[in-house]
């Protein structure tokens, strides 16, 4: 597919938001030095990237999903618990509503197949097969390249199609596989909850409820929920070849939204360089809060050098006493008395939070801007979106 039509719907009908050169990052919050490129689909409200990157190589040999033992870290919970993605995506699949006692799964792009054996810890009466492209994730039931023979009761695809090129053929197949009454779950990045996914290079396709009810819709499938409120920055998909069983609601127009995305990364980056210039001449001691995709792209668009960077800071304890981009993580209460200011390398939501954590007491912080497009609205939302 031509990186000049959209990845969602075809349509040539497309602008460019983003055009940026020096150093990108991915999702999995490295810097690459590749430029950025977005496109903006005036039919769906899609959002492309430039594909920049050897995608056989980079799944191959590069990128990796989570195991069991190192599990993404999404945020607390009310009792100040960590709570892990593949956890979320567990409870997540639970709410849609009962699964009978026995069928068969299939997951798409199941990685080290850890949902796979969450899924079978709770509903042992089902069997599970998964599906991937890199021969590094093969298994008995780990099918390579194409997928497993027969129907499925249940297809799931968690985090998969923003990476791929063409994803409504992928919807396709997926579509193909389901028994007459079988369900597909999607989940993909919510752009306009999270906007740093409209940045991730990697990330191919950047979803809104809109473009991703309508790629669906477009493969013949019904989009019977749409969900922003299961999982954090994430919209939850759930389809079938049924009729819509919920009344039809409409979503917000995110028009809007998706052009202020492009407003808000070019200001963001201003003041992230003005901050750090105000720096530069003191050589003050900096650390970045957050080893993840907020503190790759800080660390990538500052304007310093990454030896002017003390630390990471870092709650994950899965990751402290590890090495990001070459500077050393710790805790919070490792933080090193020499440091002066920090960049809050968080989602916009959660960097207020860390401004105000003891350990930061003192310390000059630059926290992003803050980003809410109508997020009020959504983040409650569970219906069906309007063709």
């Amino acid at each position: 597919m031509s990186s000049a039509t959209c990845r969602a719907c075809g349509s040539d009908d497309i602008e460019v938001i983003v055009s940026l050169t020096g150093k990108a990052i991915t999702s999995l919050a490295v810097t690459i030095n590749a430029p950025t490129r977005v496109h903006h689909c005036q039919v769906c409200g899609h959002l492309s990237t430039v594909n920049q990157i050897d995608q056989e190589i980079y799944y191959s040999n590069v990128y990796d999903t989570v195991r069991d033992d190192a599990d993404d870290l999404m945020g607390v919970d009310s009792d100040g618990r960590p709570v892990y993605r593949i956890q979320r995506q567990s409870e997540a699949l639970m709410q849609i509503g009962p699964l009978p006692d026995q069928g068969n799964l299939l997951d798409v792009g199941c990685g080290h197949g850890t949902f796979m054996r969450r899924f079978s810890e709770q509903m042992p009466g089902w069997n599970t097969w998964g599906y991937e492209v890199s021969h590094r994730y093969a298994r008995n039931n780990i099918s390579i390249g194409t997928f497993p023979d027969g129907k499925f009761d249940l297809v799931t695809s968690w985090y998969v199609l923003e990476h791929v090129e063409d994803p409504a053929s992928l919807v396709s197949k997926m579509r193909d596989r389901i028994t007459e009454r079988g369900t597909i779950v999607i989940a993909v990045p919510d752009v306009l909850a999270n906007p740093i996914d409209v940045l991730s290079v990697d990330h191919l396709s950047h979803f809104t409820s809109r473009s991703l009810a309508g790629m669906i819709r477009r493969t013949g499938l019904h989009v019977n929920e749409m969900r922003s409120d299961a999982i954090p920055g994430t919209l939850l998909a759930v389809a079938s070849a049924q009729a819509d069983t919920m009344p039809t609601m409409s979503v917000d127009d995110d028009a809007t939204a998706t052009t202020e995305l492009t407003k808000y990364w070019r200001n963001a980056e201003l003041e992230l360089r003005t901050f750090c210039g105000a720096q530069q001449p003191q050589r003050r001691s900096i650390a970045i809060y957050g080893a993840g995709v907020y503190g790759a792209w800080m660390l990538a668009r500052c304007g310093l050098a990454n030896d002017r960077f003390a630390c990471f800071v870092d709650m994950n304890r899965r990751k402290q006493g590890s090495v990001f981009e070459g500077i050393p993580i710790v805790g919070p209460k490792d933080l090193p008395e020499s440091i002066e200011c920090v960049l809050i390398g968080l989602r916009p939501e959660s960097a207020e939070g860390a401004v105000q954590m003891k350990e930061l007491e003192g310390l000059e912080c630059f926290r992003l801007p803050d980003w809410n497009p109508h997020l009020e609205s959504r983040k409650n939302q569970v219906a069906t979106c309007t063709k």
